[in-house]
């Protein structure tokens, strides 16, 4: 009885758990969509500011290539918020591209540490309402509850056997 009653507790917890991961994708999208947008807006003004100049993205960052001191400081990072535009734009276009059932599984098989610490930092859990949500409280409750179920198997009470005389 008692191992029963921890393997309900144990799936409630899962339930609880397992059921945060469509709200955090979310939230995690939310903020890598900040960044994305933050990003595109200091490339489109690299871009502005260089066509005034006559030159296009290819022919500023070839020169750059060879610049020294205070410009190829500049040039070094123009170069690394578009390699980094480049990578997160392609994060984000998978996580866009998944089901959203599967998205909370994309997440953690491509996860960028920085952007989820950034969501994690302003999480609030909160009950879920869709059926994502529902979806993962299920199967965490599933999960935990056979889990604890099956530990606590070996130290159930056995009936007594009673002998007919």
């Amino acid at each position: 009885m008692f191992g029963r009653f921890v393997a309900l507790l144990a799936g409630i917890a899962g339930a609880v758990a397992a059921s945060q991961a469509p709200a955090f994708t979310g939230q995690y999208r939310q903020n890598l969509a900040g960044r994305v947008a933050e990003l595109e807006i200091i490339v489109a003004r690299f871009d502005e500011n260089i066509s005034r100049i006559g030159y296009d993205r290819t022919r500023a960052l070839d020169e750059c290539s060879v610049a020294e001191r205070l410009l190829g400081a500049l040039c070094d990072g123009i170069n690394a918020d578009i390699a980094r535009l480049t990578t997160l734009q392609a994060h984000q276009a998978a996580l866009n591209a998944a089901q959203p059932w599967m998205r909370p599984l994309v997440l953690a098989r491509e996860v960028r540490p920085e952007i989820a610490q950034s969501a994690w930092d302003s999480y609030q859990p909160a009950m879920p309402t869709t059926p994502e949500g529902a979806g993962y409280a299920g199967g965490g409750f599933v999960l935990l509850y056979a889990l604890f179920a099956l530990l606590a198997a070996p130290f159930r009470r056995r009936p007594k056997r009673r002998f007919a005389y």
